[in-house]
């Protein structure tokens, strides 16, 4: 055989080496240069959100709005998706320093699911943040209704109030319940859930149906990727289908709840907004402005968490009816969720505070120390104020 045919039949370390059979199938997974593609894209894109979350907290720690309605559930948001991007740019440099073990590494078992966490955290987050629109432009409907300018409000919760200050102040507490909510379900659930993998894990002994990568099939634990049905990487028992499927559903569940519930919110928030105007009878050129305003910025909401998250959640549908034989053939999908997904906390920093006037005006003006303190803490009137200001401009 002449030389140059012989160089052409052996694999280089441009052209890696094909998939070997594994129990009689030939696994067409993700190659080692593609994974170090999908690993570099997490931790560019990651790091732009990472410093834009970090503008948008350092900004209102700077400003002393941390307590402010306008502002915080904004920071409450941001932090979710500084903590998660970080979460996973660790998880990507953990695969990038040769963390691609045959076996399931314990460390990237626990910075993935830290990473899986706190983005179903910044889900709840973003479900919390329609949620307080949603109760805002309730409050205002009912005020339109009522004719009150300030007192003889409803209660957000429907029963009967004597003045503006009370309905604002059952808003306010059920918003900060809805962010406490958000933050701890996540965490506790996907703790639970982790203990029960590494123990399954661990009972497995580590088996695996393939793995080296004589093989063709480069496992690593570390970056979190959706891995097709029958992937070689997991446990080789025959229960392992069950810990593979519950760890891909734990965040495809709440991402597609969260996407719903969302939309309904926004909906019926709209709706109020409309039934305001319509008690108000005519409107000014600035009210019916901020109307079609409200309507743009809330399928800008909507539309952002599908640009974030749309090519995640068809890639992990994907995922649970396809075998890995086919994997390969969505690389391009995987490049789609390696560019987007990580540019969630920029875009979110965008949308929910620097273009929002309500969130600059009150991160920006300056206020008397006295006023500033009644309004993080819940003075009636200054309270009352930021309902109404939110309520025009959401």
């Amino acid at each position: 055989v002449p030389c140059s045919a012989r160089a052409s039949t052996m694999p280089t370390s441009h052209q890696p080496a094909p998939p070997q059979p594994i129990n009689g199938t030939v696994y067409r997974s993700l190659s080692e240069q593609q994974l170090l593609v999908l690993s570099y894209l997490d931790c560019g894109f990651g790091a732009l959100s990472v410093l834009a979350c970090a503008a948008i907290i350092g900004a209102a720690i700077a400003r002393g709005r941390l307590r402010h309605p306008e502002v915080y559930p904004v920071v409450h948001l941001s932090m979710a998706d500084l903590l998660a991007t970080t979460c996973l740019i660790v998880s990507a440099g953990l695969h990038l320093t040769g963390h691609n073990d045959s076996q399931p590494s314990l460390l990237c078992a626990y910075a993935t699911g830290a990473t899986t966490a706190l983005f179903v955290c910044s889900f709840g987050l973003t479900l919390a943040y329609a949620y307080q629109v949603y109760l805002r432009q309730r409050t205002a409907s009912r005020m339109a209704f009522e004719g009150d300018t300030g007192g003889g409000m409803s209660d957000s919760d429907g029963s009967g109030g004597s003045g503006g200050g009370c309905d604002s102040d059952k808003g306010h507490w059920k918003a900060l319940a809805a962010i406490g909510v958000a933050w701890a379900a996540p965490l506790l659930a996907e703790a639970g859930l982790l203990a029960a993998a590494t123990a399954h894990w661990s009972s497995a002994g580590h088996a695996h149906t393939g793995g080296g990568s004589g093989d063709g099939i480069i496992c690593s634990s570390c970056l979190p990727i959706f891995r097709f049905d029958q992937d070689p990487c997991w446990p080789a028992d025959s229960d392992s289908a069950s810990p593979r499927m519950w760890l891909k559903l734990a965040f495809l569940i709440p991402l597609l709840c969260v996407l719903l519930g969302c939309c309904g919110l926004y909906w019926l928030a709209v709706r109020h907004r409309d039934l305001r105007d319509r008690r108000l009878g005519s409107l000014t050129a600035a009210q019916a402005d901020a109307r079609r305003q409200m309507r743009r910025r809330v399928a800008l909401f909507i539309g952002v968490f599908f640009v974030s998250w749309g090519p995640t959640f068809v890639l992990g549908s994907l995922s649970l009816v396809l075998s890995e034989e086919t994997a390969d053939k969505f690389f391009w999908l995987y490049i789609l969720q390696a560019a987007t997904a990580p540019l969630q906390g920029l875009l979110n920093t965008v949308v929910y505070g620097w273009q929002r006037r309500a969130f600059l005006r009150s991160l920006l003006q300056q206020l008397p120390r006295r006023v500033s303190i009644a309004a993080g803490f819940g003075g009636d009137n200054s309270r009352y104020a930021s309902y109404k200001t939110f309520a025009y401009s959401t």
